[in-house]
Formats: structure tokens, sequence, C-alpha cells
């Protein structure tokens, strides 16, 4: 299917009616409390994530994913005449799960229990939630869109199956946003429906038979829904990377906005590249007196390329030198001939310079698409973070403001940040929320941490989803996983990259040829 543009995130939210328009009274509502300043109104705090959440989609380039995802669902609809309509909606929903998240706190007893908010007197002891605000949130979520589904004008049957079935999925980062994992959970019986149908009405909203039905039976619609729209592998894929790309931004945006009004901390530097910053690398690279083969690798490149093996039979260092220079030049060369690819394999023997050759390869890579901003290192042993975090501070001359290591031996990373202001707390607390959200350009880290942001449902780990949007990502060893796993790897690497606009170099001496499982990888 041919990727298509729908309406931009932020011109989404902006469609939006804020909650100030449909709430009465809602300057009444907390959403946080504070020990030395008022309270934070629940308006504010929607904003304040809408805000964050504007911010992370600019700096990662996540509508373009987002719509390159929805394309791809929509291949589950054969010949549908409403594309665009059902792709917006879609879209439409994404949006909508971060902004209805916290409007679950218009619970009384929330306000009561939680917010100390004075303004509230009688708790509410049938709402058979307590104090609870996120299930709250995606009741009055779902009442709203599926209420738009089923009313929809002309809206053919099968595509408004689909829209229905998509938007009971997307109520699921809402229900599981404070939770320390992701998955789908949606329960609702006829004594929650009435006993939660009364907050409608602060929200003009009203509960219709086919809504409440839809609610009733969601566990059969999502059924039916699995069973007509989810056999084909892209689009199921699509749904994965939809709802965890869901949840990792909300989550995320969430954590900026409370962590602002809470420490009074803004954040605006979210570690990403611009075209300055990889001009400079690419300079640093060059030239780098304690690297001046690279230079001349970079000047020489045709003299590289013409050498013959057969001239560098003979065993010294100068020739040993050679065979790594035109190792590196016929891998510059391949990549660039190929450059719009999005797997890429760069293999030689141990000793022959593969984590320089890297460095040289993701440079290229950066300066060849402009969307490119990060890069991440993926190995499997600690020793080997610990070494490449040490060469690519030397060799691209940068310091820990640009680059992370994470593993259980690598401590807490701080940055000259902080020794500028002397260790204030404020300082502590800017480097915790850059080592939680690896807010640098340059990330190493383990097969482990790194495929688990890929394919797990723990709230950690998906805060980082969102920032593998247009990343180099170079993987070293991958033969350290067993042969039983390959395929499975391979699936997660060929759709990502296609789907997230990353270029993933996997490298090694004996390396698998784990494209041949499945050749989609091959290519784009």
């Amino acid at each position: 299917m041919v990727m298509k543009s729908y309406k931009s995130f932020e011109e989404l939210v902006q469609e939006e009616p804020p909650i100030e328009k449909i709430l009465p009274h809602f300057d009444q509502y907390h959403a946080h409390t504070h020990t030395s300043k008022p309270f934070e109104k629940l308006h504010e705090h929607v904003h304040l994530v809408m805000e964050y959440a504007n911010k992370l989609v600019e700096a990662h380039r996540l509508d373009a994913v987002l719509d390159n995802l929805i394309s791809d669902l929509l291949s589950s609809i054969p010949q549908t005449e409403q594309s665009e309509i059902v792709g917006n909606f879609i879209k439409k929903l994404f949006v909508n799960a971060l902004i209805y998240h916290d409007y679950g706190k218009v619970n009384e007893n929330f306000q009561i229990e939680k917010m100390r908010n004075e303004g509230f007197f009688s708790p509410n002891e049938h709402n058979k939630i307590g104090s609870q605000h996120s299930i709250l949130s995606a009741f009055i979520y779902l009442t709203q869109h599926l209420n738009t589904v089923i009313q929809y004008p002309d809206l053919p049957g099968n595509e408004k199956n689909f829209l229905l079935g998509s938007t009971l999925l997307f109520s699921s980062p809402i229900v599981k946003h404070h939770a320390g994992f992701f998955e789908y959970q949606l329960e609702f019986d006829e004594e929650k429906v009435s006993a939660l149908e009364p907050y409608l009405g602060l929200f003009q909203l009203g509960l219709s038979w086919e809504v409440e039905q839809s609610l009733l039976m969601a566990e059969k619609l999502m059924k039916c829904f699995s069973k007509k729209f989810l056999q084909e592998e892209t689009v199921s894929f699509a749904f994965f990377a939809l709802l965890k790309l869901n949840f990792s931004l909300l989550t995320a945006a969430d954590y900026y906005a409370t962590n602002d009004f809470m420490g009074n901390m803004p954040i605006h530097d979210f570690g990403i590249m611009n075209d300055n910053f990889k001009e400079q690398l690419y300079d640093n690279f060059v030239h780098n007196p304690r690297a001046p083969y690279n230079g001349e690798l970079m000047s020489r490149m045709s003299f590289y390329n013409q050498l013959e093996f057969s001239q560098l039979q003979t065993r010294n260092n100068q020739n040993l030198n050679l065979l790594r220079q035109k190792m590196a030049a016929e891998a510059i060369t391949c990549l660039r001939s190929h450059i719009d690819d999005r797997l890429f394999y760069l293999e030689a023997p141990t000793g022959g310079g593969k984590t320089n050759m890297s460095f040289a390869c993701a440079l290229e890579l950066l300066q060849s698409d402009k969307t490119l901003n990060k890069v991440f290192y993926v190995f499997p042993f600690t020793t080997l973070i610990t070494q490449t975090f040490n060469n690519i501070r030397e060799t691209l001359q940068i310091g820990p403001e640009a680059v992370i290591q994470l593993h259980a031996k690598g401590g807490f990373h701080t940055t000259r940040k902080e020794e500028v202001q002397d260790g204030l707390y404020g300082s502590k607390k800017l480097n915790y929320i850059n080592n939680l959200f690896i807010n640098y350009p340059f990330t190493l880290l383990s097969h482990i941490k790194f495929f688990d942001i890929l394919k797990g449902n723990g709230k950690d780990t998906n805060y980082i989803l969102h920032r593998l949007s247009n990343a180099v990502v170079i993987i070293d060893e991958l033969q350290a996983y067993t042969p039983k796993h390959w395929d499975k790897i391979i699936f997660f690497i060929h759709h990502y990259a296609r789907q997230f606009n990353m270029r993933v170099i996997i490298m090694s001496a004996t390396l698998p040829k784990i494209d041949k499982l499945n050749k989609r990888a091959k290519g784009k």
C-alpha cells in the first residue's frame, strides 16, 4: 500500500475541544498536589502533557511513523473507499488517548483522597472504582469515540467494525498508563457501566444503547476483530507498534509534564542530533590527530579500493594497516551504493577494525539522510559496551553530554551540566531524567535491553520506544543469540526498520546471514 500522509499530530490536537470547553467548573479539579505552591489544575496538566507530546513528536519526527503504521493498518480493509477518513480517525484515536488520559480525575473520590481538594465533601461510595481515575478516563474516551463511529454517516460496515475494534484497543494505554507494564485490559459489566454513567454528564456526553452494548461485549468484539483484521503479519505488527508507541508517548509526556510541575524543571533537550552536530562529528572523525588513518581513508578512498588483496599477503604491520583501510573503504563504498536500504551487514575478521568501520558507516548514514538524528550501539557483553564507549569519545571527540552507556556496572551517568552547577539537586534530577529517557545522541546498551524495548511491555523500556524513530542502530556479535531466535530477531528488525525509518548495521567476525530466513528483510 502507498504510504499516505494524514492530519498532523499537532493539527489533531488543535481540532479537539479543550477540556475547558466541555467540562463545566473545570478549574475545580486538581491533577497534582505540591508542598510549596498552588496545586496543579487538571486542565493545566492536560495542556502541559500535550505540549510535551508535541515536542516529542516533532523531535523524533513521529508523524511520519504514525502515517506509515496507519497505512499498513488499512491494508486489512480491502478496496476501502474511505481510507482517508478511516486513517485520520485512527490517528485521532492515537492523539486523543493522550488528551483524555486523566479526564477520570473528575472522580470526586480521587479529588478527596488523593488531591485533598477542599471543594469536594461527599465521597461516592457507589462508583465501583473507589478513587481510581484511569478506568474512568478510558470510559469517557470510549463513550465519546465509540459514539462517533456508530453515528458516522455513510461509513460502510467493514470500516465501522474496524474503527470500533480500534477504539477499544486504544483505550488500553489509558487504562494502564500508571501500571508497571502494558497489556490489553478492558473489563466492563452492567453494574460498573451503570455506576460510571453519571460522570458522562460532566462532559456533556450520554450513553447510548449501542455504546453500552459495545462496552459490555468488548471481549467478544475483540475476538471477532482479531480474527477478521489482525491475521496478516504487517497489520498485526502495525497495531502492536502503534499501541506500544502510544503507551510510550503517553507515559513519557506525562512524566515530563509531572516533573515540570513538581520540580520546576522544564525539559527542552531530548538528545537529538542537528545538522551542525552531525557535521562536527564528521569533522572530528576525519581530523582527529589521534586517529590520522581516518582522514587518510576518506581522502584516499579510490586508492584503497583499487588495492588487490594479492598485494597484501606478506605478514607485517604495514600490510595489516592497509588491509584495514581497504576493508573500511569497501564497506563505505558498498554502503554508498545501497544508501537507501534499511539493513546492512558488516563482516570482518577479529582485529579488522569493525568498530572504526562502524563509526564511518554511521556517519555516512547520518549525512545521507537528514531525518536520522541518533545512534544506538547494541552489544552482548558489558566489556564491549565499555570499550566502545571509550572509543566513541576518543574517535569522535565528544563529551559525556553526548553519549551514555547503559548496563548494570555503568553506574549513574552524569554530564558536565552537573559539574558546572556543583552537584545541585536540580542537576542530579536532570541527570536522572536524561538517564531514564536516554536523552543522548549516542546510546550504548545490551542486546537484552534493546530487544526488550522492541518487544517488551514493561513501562521502563516502553518509555524509550519513541526514541528509536530515525535512528542508526549498530548491532554487534548477533551470533551470541542461539539460531532458534534469529527468525524473531529479523521479524522485529525488519518491521521496525521499515516503519520507524531506522538504519540497522549488523556486524560480526562470524556473521549469520539471518536475512536468508526471511527474504523481506533484504533491501528496503
